[in-house]
């Protein structure tokens, strides 16, 4: 099992609530596929999140995005999907920066990638100079300090 992760942001929080570092923490813990998923869509969260579960001997991968309380969505990823700190398949008010606003204009501008080379070139595009997809020194330089 394998897992990467990315902020979302609800502008409701549940005081009291579970915080996502502590999830994303328990999930070095996971000892199963149902493990992991029991751990990432715990209810009573205090704010969202949006994680990406990976089972190797399976060959599966899901995308899990969670909002406060017992509100989580999963979804299958067998096609190409791209997600940038904002929420896609849950609707939950939320707040984003413009660079999530833009890197998703871009990628909706760019073919689906199929092939491991299209990935990489979707990943490491900077075309949008203020708030490209890739940050690297250069992105840095020229202001954008998100990433």
């Amino acid at each position: 099992i394998a897992f990467t992760l990315n902020w979302v942001g609800p502008n409701l929080v549940l005081k009291g609530g579970l915080g996502r570092s502590f999830i994303s923490r328990s999930l070095l813990d996971a000892l199963s596929w149902d493990d992991a998923l029991g751990k990432v869509t715990v209810p009573n969260q205090s704010a969202g999140h949006n994680f990406q579960l990976m089972d190797f001997h399976e060959r599966r991968v899901v995308n899990i995005e969670t909002a406060p309380g017992p509100l989580y969505s999963l979804r299958a990823v067998t096609t190409p999907f791209f997600h940038a700190n904002q929420y896609v398949t849950l609707r939950v008010p939320e707040h984003y920066s413009n660079s999530s606003m833009h890197r998703t204009a871009r990628v909706k501008q760019l073919p689906e990638p199929y092939t491991a080379t299209a990935v990489l070139n979707v990943l490491g595009d900077q075309h949008d100079t203020e708030y490209p997809i890739f940050h690297d020194q250069l992105s840095h330089d020229r202001g954008e300090l998100l990433c």
